[in-house]
């Protein structure tokens, strides 16, 4: 339903320059999920997010029209070590120059 609703919204939109999807594993999001407290979170099954991620990955890998960037951020934490972040800005404004035909 999500796809058809998709397919039939975009047409009115032109492609991304990018796609960029920020992927963590599952164990930490649960430490997020956990850690963040919210009690409508706290039954989510790592089944579930398992589930939405190879969901996101199957998406992911069938887009042609447009480059797709996928980053693992499991080990990233921008609040406790900012270069962190930096470095991932510096990467996305790499790559979106690129898509767009930039020179760097």
């Amino acid at each position: 339903m999500f796809q058809k609703m998709f397919n039939v919204l975009s047409q009115n939109f032109p492609n991304p320059d990018l796609l960029v999807y920020l992927h963590r594993d599952v164990p930490v999001l649960q430490q997020h999920i956990h850690k963040r407290g919210r009690q409508y979170e706290a039954s989510i099954s790592n089944e579930y997010l398992t589930n939405v991620q190879n969901s996101y990955f199957e998406y992911l890998r069938n887009i042609l029209q447009f480059p797709v960037l996928i980053i693992d951020v499991s080990t990233l934490d921008f609040c406790t070590t900012p270069k962190q972040y930096h470095a991932v800005k510096e990467l996305l404004k790499k790559n979106t120059d690129q898509a767009q035909g930039v020179p760097y």
